[in-house]
């Protein structure tokens, strides 16, 4: 009993008066298992059943290549699903690599798939995606519209989950969060751990905490009427991040959006390192101008991974504070270990294997150059175009351009050719 007494008394001791640095460090741990308790409690959570299946219309915008493409395309086309429903893929133009594929999908299930060709944008502020979806909305025949990344691998009842978030008459948009499911390459590795174990645990414990209000792009449906009123495909397009914009143009019209519990599978793309930083670049801009609490919420996010790393390059600085120091940085590294760990098993991620603990800061350290970048500089690249977006997340039609190419140098000397006969 004295023993007990003396350890709670030490401990007490440290949370008062202990070295403020490994405070941090335990509170930043602490944090991150609670985080995963409430993201566990939503994702676990019961899920009501479909009273009404409405007919939807399944847009797809494609742009490149997929690497499960020929899987993703055709479990959209055999959905267990009471009600009609329709697949609509949109591409730029006949030379897709994809289009192929499309056309064959299209001739085995006629009655079922359609294929739009939507040509180059005419409009150079209207971002690629969006421009394929007013494309296909225009061919739609049914009011729910189920907007659907190319990337994206559902599962056969995926529209019944989200006829399911229906009940409530004034939903008029309804979300997944996405979870990478199949990557290669050490890029695709990084995205997997950063969607995965980063940002899918946030949303899931924000949703525990509060009613779930953000909408994602991968998979998304919305009611057509609502669509219209917020201007659009179109005028949606003329923001970077186009779910966003809808989110807030529903929440002016007092129109809620509903959240799945279970997440949507994607398969990452073949990535470089650049690619990948690109990528969350991007992503951290249309945060930055149209959610900047949210965009502030992932600082808080990086300081919280950036605490223990100060701690291990202060250890030999303070000598006397080592001992606390190295306490806060285990129970941080077991609690980091825990969560990858739990993510897997409820099924917020996927089970990682062993190698991905030391991939982890890998991840963070991308995860801080993209917002360091972000940050910097508003100019992002999607699609090929480099684009410039404004303070309030529209991209400025004056501003769009190809990637530059990387200047050639002019020769110093002149190569001597022999005169021709005749010539002097």
């Amino acid at each position: 009993m004295d023993i007990v007494s003396r350890g709670c008394a030490e401990a007490l001791r440290w949370v008062v008066y202990g070295d403020a640095l490994a405070q941090a460090v335990l509170c930043v741990a602490l944090l991150g298992l609670l985080r995963d308790a409430l993201a566990v409690r939503y994702r676990r959570g019961p899920e009501g059943a479909a009273g009404v299946f409405p007919a939807v219309s399944i847009l797809k915008p494609v742009h490149g290549g997929e690497p499960l493409a020929e899987a993703a395309f055709r479990a959209y086309c055999l959905l267990d699903y009471p009600a009609p429903y329709e697949v609509i893929f949109a591409l730029e133009d006949e030379a897709q690599p994809l289009y192929p594929l499309v056309q064959a999908l299209a001739a085995e299930f006629p009655a079922r798939v359609r294929c739009v060709l939507s040509g180059p944008p005419r409009d150079a502020g209207v971002n690629g995606k969006s421009h394929n979806l007013a494309a296909a909305a225009r061919l739609a025949t049914y009011d729910w519209l189920l907007i659907s990344d190319s990337d994206t691998l559902p599962d056969a009842f995926v529209l019944r989950r989200f006829a399911a978030a229906l009940a409530d008459a004034r939903v008029a948009a309804v979300s997944a969060t996405p979870r990478v499911s199949a990557a290669r390459g050490l890029p695709a590795r990084l995205e997997r751990l950063l969607v995965n174990a980063v940002l899918a645990p946030f949303e899931y414990a924000a949703a525990a905490l509060h009613a779930p209000h953000g909408l994602w792009g991968t998979l998304l449906l919305v009611r057509r009427d609502a669509v219209v009123a917020a201007g659009g495909f179109v005028a949606l397009g003329r923001h970077l991040a186009e779910d966003i914009a809808l989110e807030k143009a529903l929440r002016q019209r007092g129109l809620r959006t509903a959240h799945v519990c279970r997440p949507i599978d994607v398969a990452c793309a073949d990535l470089t390192l650049g690619d990948l930083l690109r990528h969350w670049q991007r992503w951290l801009v249309g945060l930055r101008t149209m959610k900047p609490l949210t965009y502030a919420c992932m600082a808080l996010i990086l300081l919280g991974w950036l605490l223990p790393v100060a701690a291990l390059a202060s250890l030999w600085l303070l000598p006397g504070a080592t001992g606390e120091r190295g306490v806060a940085l285990a129970v941080f590294t077991g609690a980091s270990a825990t969560s990858l760990f739990v993510v897997g098993r409820a099924a917020i991620g996927v089970r990682e294997p062993p190698t991905s603990y030391l991939l982890l800061p890998a991840a963070i350290v991308v995860l801080l150059a993209a917002f360091v970048l972000s940050a910097c500089d508003r100019r992002v690249e999607w699609r090929g175009r480099r684009l410039r977006v404004g303070r309030d997340g529209r991209i400025c039609a004056d501003a769009c351009a190809p990637p530059a190419a990387s200047p050639v140098r002019p020769r110093r000397f002149r190569r001597w050719r022999r005169p021709a006969a005749g010539r002097r």
